[in-house]
């Protein structure tokens, strides 16, 4: 998605934890320790050649550029490890994705510190991210300005010229970027492991590479951990809109929480927000200040920092308001330090969102008429739903993603929050539908992933999934942490 999914809307990252492991991945870990585990050997190496870097072993594994040309050009993934104890029990291999799409699973797992799991816990760096080739594009227009000049069109023309700068920067490989060989690349590590399985754990986009993995090669999948999923057809417009909606209920509840003294707020936060906005006198300043808003609005973290912002603005004067938010870090970075917090390579992001979806994009026309009712919807944040037109522009190459729909002898495990503003909880409804056997466990937290914001219920039912593959009963819900 974009967001973590995560950047459906215009301000882009991936989902991110507090600085401790948190409640959830500390009650997993007491899981994992604590259940049936049988102890094993190491996997069987393959053809990896691990070497160390820092606390961990890197390596490479060479795949085809194109997968529908095996015998072609090749290109390098980056992969890391963190092995399981020696003598501990071992479970095989734990494979990671963060999300994004554009997200680095090395770094997630780097991230993980001294966090002792009984696997060997790798992570990869997709195609197009990181260490694996990553792209790296200046997008030299401003979007939202040609919107606002020049209507969809502009943004459009906007959207075609930033892509098409990076498709010269990138080379051949911005044409295979897309999930489908983000999937075969999968494989292939695994067959580089040596491994007759894997067990993957997916937060938001990385649901979709688990998803669409697990569809193709089921025989290959131990266990299967859902974060904050996608849904399980990938409809891009459809997903941002989905975003946008949490997004306004999201923007409302944190006002109606601060008139309702239920949050630390100054009184009168609405007019104080009003303020903030009339610091921006041009509508592609408004916009990006309203990206960043939007994005500290998906986790716990952010909304404490806006509560602290509008703090600020009521004891400042109206010369002063423009210093306050230079100086601020709501626009120099974003409050989402810890554990779990992957950027996002948005050009990366841009690519495989389009080529992945289901929908065609939009015309000109249509365009305007998108636009047109997400302003009617709300003036405020109306350009918000930018990316729901992105693909009229970005000249990605269309291999749209299969529905999700599939067995495994170990069904899933989906974990949804509450109040997940870039993957709301109808999508896991959805997926749940979609992949017969699977379990559903709802957690009644703020923000975008379960391992960082769950409780110590959602952290348990997590390991003894991961440990004794044992799914919680229907309708669990887990209590707030």
């Amino acid at each position: 998605m974009l967001g973590w999914a995560c950047c459906g809307l215009l301000a882009c990252a991936a989902c991110g934890g507090d600085d401790d492991a948190g409640k959830a991945t500390a009650a997993m870990m007491t899981a994992l320790d604590d259940g049936p585990n049988q102890r094993g050997s190491n996997p069987v190496a393959g053809s990896v050649q691990w070497r160390r870097c820092g606390a961990l072993e890197c390596a490479e594994v060479m795949v085809p550029l194109d997968p529908g040309a095996p015998g072609g050009a090749q290109i390098p993934i980056a992969i890391n490890r963190k092995a399981a104890n020696p003598g501990a029990a071992n479970l095989g291999v734990l494979m990671f994705n963060p999300g994004g799409p554009g997200a680095s699973g090395k770094r997630f797992v780097d991230n993980l510190g001294a966090i002792d799991l009984p696997f060997d816990v790798v992570g990869f760096d997709p195609r197009g991210v990181g260490d694996s080739q990553g792209l790296d594009c200046t997008q030299q227009e401003d979007v939202s300005a040609h919107y606002a000049a020049e209507g969809a069109a502009g943004a459009i023309e906007a959207f075609r010229a930033n892509g098409e700068s990076c498709r010269a920067s990138a080379g051949p490989l911005f044409d295979h970027l897309g999930t489908n060989a983000v999937v075969s690349d999968i494989e292939q590590i695994r067959i580089a492991l040596g491994v007759q399985q894997l067990t993957f754990y997916g937060i938001s986009y990385g649901t979709r590479l688990g998803a669409v993995y697990a569809q193709r090669y089921p025989e290959r999948v131990r266990a299967l951990v859902l974060d904050s999923p996608m849904p399980p057809t990938a409809d891009y417009p459809e997903l941002v809109n989905s975003q946008f909606e949490a997004l306004l209920t999201a923007h409302q509840a944190l006002i109606s929480s601060c008139e309702q003294g239920q949050l630390p707020c100054p009184r009168d936060s609405a007019s104080l927000f009003q303020r903030l906005l009339q610091a921006f006198d041009q509508a592609s300043l408004r916009a990006g200040f309203l990206g960043l808003w939007a994005l500290q609005l998906s986790n716990p973290p952010g909304r404490d920092f806006l509560v602290q912002l509008l703090t600020e603005v009521e004891s400042v004067s109206d010369d002063q308001l423009a210093m306050l938010l230079v100086m601020d870090a709501m626009l120099e970075a974003t409050p989402q330090p810890g554990l779990l917090l992957p950027e996002v390579t948005l050009a990366t992001n841009l690519t495989v969102n389009c080529s992945d979806s289901i929908t065609e994009p939009p015309s000109a026309i249509e365009a305007e008429a998108w636009m047109a009712d997400y302003t009617e919807r709300s003036e405020l944040f109306g350009l918000q739903a930018l990316p729901s037109i992105v693909c009229a522009g970005w000249p990605a190459p269309r291999d749209p993603v299969p529905p999700v729909s599939f067995r495994l002898q170990t069904p899933p495990l989906i974990v949804a929050g509450t109040a997940d503003t870039l993957t709301p909880l109808h999508l896991a409804e959805e997926l749940h539908d979609a992949i017969p056997g699977s379990a559903l466990l709802v957690s009644e937290h703020y923000g975008h992933g379960a391992i960082s914001f769950g409780s110590a219920c959602t952290g348990m039912a997590i390991g003894r999934y991961l440990g004794g593959l044992v799914l919680p009963r229907e309708g669990t819900v887990c209590p707030p942490p």
